[in-house]
């Protein structure tokens, strides 16, 4: 059914697992492959920056010419090339450090309690999505993750120190995460080492 009603938008069949799926128990992970222009599936993925056994992936677009790109590039190379060790945590946060201009992050827009206002950092939370979309794809559940206080295409809010995406490497192999933001396309990948 879930099929029938979202075909291959990944964006969608996470919503869906976020509004109804998660409340009646069911497992968010899947074994499907999507290939759309939002999500992408390792057969469509460029082998030759990727390494590794992929088990999930996903593709978001930016707009590259607003203040926001800084963020989205800087938090992307940030977690790019992380390994996590089999029973092992990751946490997003701690990952791309504090969200500071002495850290290289600049003004843009984000959510603060339902309202649109401005901080600086605004725009890690497509890459903590992003990620958090891949980990679905994978089977690999989040051990904290919070939704956003406005509907958004996606949903892993970071929020200074209150605010994470975390998970625990549940496979008996390393896991790298892969991350490459350019010219408005943002890719994360998760392989098995």
């Amino acid at each position: 059914d879930l099929q029938q009603a979202f075909g291959d938008d990944m964006a969608a069949y996470c919503r869906h697992y976020v509004t109804c799926g998660k409340a009646e128990g069911r497992d968010g992970g899947g074994t499907g492959s999507a290939s759309t222009a939002t999500v992408t599936d390792a057969a469509t993925t460029d082998t030759a920056t990727v390494q590794g056994n992929v088990i999930g992936t996903c593709t978001t677009e930016y707009d590259a010419t607003v203040p926001r790109a800084v963020n989205v590039e800087l938090a992307a190379a940030r977690i790019n090339g992380v390994v996590v060790q089999p029973g092992k945590s990751f946490s997003f946060s701690s990952t791309i450090l504090p969200r500071t201009s002495a850290n290289g992050y600049v003004v843009a827009p984000i959510y603060i309690s339902g309202t649109v206002g401005t901080g600086t950092g605004g725009g890690v939370c497509q890459v903590s999505s992003t990620l958090y979309a891949a980990m679905l794809h994978a089977g690999l559940p989040a051990t904290e993750r919070y939704p956003h206080s406005l509907p958004v295409g996606y949903d892993a809010a970071i929020a200074g120190t209150s605010k994470d995406l975390k998970f625990t490497n549940t496979f008996s192999q390393p896991l790298l995460i892969q991350a490459s933001a350019s010219g408005g396309v943002l890719t994360v990948t998760l392989s098995l080492q």
